[in-house]
């Protein structure tokens, strides 16, 4: 079942690591849906949700999955755009992953949060789905590095390996050499200061965790390959604050008629934080983001609930 053969373990060793990530019932469960999608036809997806990373996206995801009209990849991040279209997977391996045996006639979507950073991705998505509908949230750019660094942080010797596998693989996320090629785990602050001097120096190199926060360039990015009204802009507080009113404003961008929102919205991809961000740490970033942020209220129009 090659939707459990991916770029790095496989066979007893990815067996291992999605019982030990999932537990028996989901390893099942994945078992169920890698079978599904390889007997049922293929769909291309009516959208996708592209980030931002650690802003919400998996929890919209497995709220919108929920809906009767709207099923989600298996599995949620296809990253094809990204990585897989680079190692020779063409559209029809990419559209096995949208299929529903309940719901044969929903509209597909997935959630790679990696494709709002990069104009490749961007440039292909465009050239393969020109019409496309993208939903973009938007976290506050400080908590939203601070949450990206505690995550990899919080990763298992087993993730981390095969995390490197996954990108030495593909050529692409150095933000695992910085992070993980390293005897011991970085401080954020040694993670901070690294990519800032490589800004500074005007170098695309380096960690990427800061960059990922600068949201206006993403958007603009975007807006040269699709009209804005195909683009969705969420704020993350308004997703953790009220998830039902924002999955209806979903509804509402896709066109899709009722019935409302209400669902199981149990939060996804939490995480415990060791210690708070360091004040001195949110000092140095809430100035590196000033303008940025400044361009983005500019760009939108208004101020983002994030």
């Amino acid at each position: 079942m090659r939707h459990f053969i991916e770029n790095g373990a496989s066979g007893p060793d990815k067996r291992a690591y999605v019982q030990e990530k999932y537990g028996f019932v989901g390893y099942i469960r994945k078992i169920y849906k890698a079978i599904s999608a390889k007997l049922l036809p293929g769909h291309d997806p009516f959208f996708m949700i592209i980030g931002a990373q650690k802003a919400g996206t998996t929890s919209l995801h497995y709220y919108l999955n929920q809906h009767p009209k709207l099923a989600g990849s298996y599995p949620k991040e296809l990253n094809y755009f990204s990585r897989h279209i680079q190692l020779g997977r063409d559209l029809d391996w990419y559209r096995q992953h949208f299929t529903s045996l309940t719901k044969p006639d929903a509209l597909f979507f997935e959630s790679t949060p990696k494709y709002m950073n990069l104009e490749p991705v961007a440039r292909l998505i465009s050239k393969t789905y020109p019409h496309i509908k993208l939903i973009m949230i938007l976290r506050e750019p400080v908590a939203r590095a601070y949450s990206g660094w505690n995550m990899y942080r919080s990763y298992s010797p087993k993730q981390v390996a095969r995390k490197v596998s996954v990108s030495t693989n593909s050529g692409v996320n150095r933000v695992h050499q910085y992070l993980f090629a390293c005897k011991a785990f970085p401080a954020f602050r040694e993670i901070v200061d690294t990519e800032l001097d490589f800004i500074k120096r005007g170098s695309d190199d380096g960690p990427f965790i800061l960059r990922k926060g600068l949201y206006a360039e993403q958007i603009k990015m975007y807006h040269k390959y699709f009209d804005p009204d195909q683009v969705l802009i969420l704020g993350f507080r308004d997703l953790v604050n009220d998830p039902n009113k924002t999955c209806d404003q979903v509804l509402k961008f896709l066109g899709v008629d009722g019935p409302h929102c209400s669902f199981n919205i149990e939060p996804k991809n939490k995480r415990e934080y060791m210690a708070k961000i360091s004040e001195a740490d949110k000092q140095v970033l809430e100035e590196f983001y000033r303008e940025p942020n400044r361009e983005l209220k500019e760009l939108l129009g208004r101020e983002l609930n994030w």
